[in-house]
C-alpha cells in the first residue's frame, strides 16, 4: 500500500515499486484529487488494471478519460465498498483521504 503526500511523492513512491511488473496488476487508487489522478495515470501507463474510487461525486478527470491505456480505467464515485480493496494487488491512498475511511491495518495483513 502506498500513501503519498503529494503528486511528486506519489510518483516517487510508485517508481520505487517499479521493481515489480505492474502489467495486468489490479490496482485501486483511493481519492480522485491531483495526487490520485497522477497515480492512476502513471499506473495505467505501466499497464495496470486501474480502478479509482472516491466518496465525493466528481467528474472523471480529463487526463484519465482522454488517454488510451491497455485497460480502461474504472471509476466508482459516491458510495463504494472498502471490502473491494481486499481483491486488489496494490492500493494507492491519496493524501486527502482520511485513513480512518480505509481498514488500513486489515489490508496490511
Amino acid at each position: 500500500m502506498i500513501y503519498a503526500e503529494n503528486v511528486k511523492m506519489a510518483d516517487k513512491s510508485l517508481r520505487m515499486q517499479m521493481g515489480m511488473n505492474l502489467k495486468g496488476k489490479r490496482v485501486t487508487v483511493v481519492g480522485m484529487g491531483k495526487s490520485g489522478e497522477a497515480a492512476a495515470a502513471f499506473l495505467a501507463e505501466q499497464g495496470a488494471r486501474v480502478s479509482v474510487v472516491d466518496d465525493q461525486k466528481k467528474d472523471r478527470p480529463v487526463l484519465l478519460t482522454e488517454q488510451r491505456y491497455d485497460f480502461p480505467i474504472a471509476f466508482q464515485v459516491g458510495q463504494w465498498d472498502t471490502a473491494d480493496l481486499f481483491l486488489q494487488e496494490m492500493i494507492v491512498i491519496s493524501p486527502g483521504v482520511p485513513l480512518s475511511r480505509i481498514p488500513v491495518s486489515a489490508l496490511a495483513e
